[in-house]
């Protein structure tokens, strides 16, 4: 079963009370590799599955991990304005 995803770009207000790792699939496919190199460079586990990605730390899944997922995301959308990226936690 395909995961369903919520397609949003992350505001400066979004709700960080998401638990665990989250999947993310960027709305143009051919920025995968560049949003997996981001995050991979900041020290986050991240493994391509189902033409998205998993993004947690290796520390395993914490309040901080969230928010510091949802930062890093913000700063690579601000890199990158037209892309969306769906969001799914589990």
């Amino acid at each position: 079963m395909t995961p369903s995803y919520e397609r949003r770009a992350v505001s400066p207000s979004a709700d960080a009370n998401i638990c665990g790792p989250m999947r993310l699939r960027p709305s143009k496919p051919e920025l995968l590799a560049d949003l997996r190199q981001h995050f991979a460079r900041f020290g986050f586990s991240v493994a391509e599955e189902r033409g998205g990605l998993v993004v947690r730390r290796a520390e395993g899944p914490s309040v901080d991990q969230e928010d510091e997922i949802e930062v890093h995301l913000r700063v690579w959308q601000a890199m990158h304005p037209d892309v969306q990226v769906a969001i799914k936690s589990d």
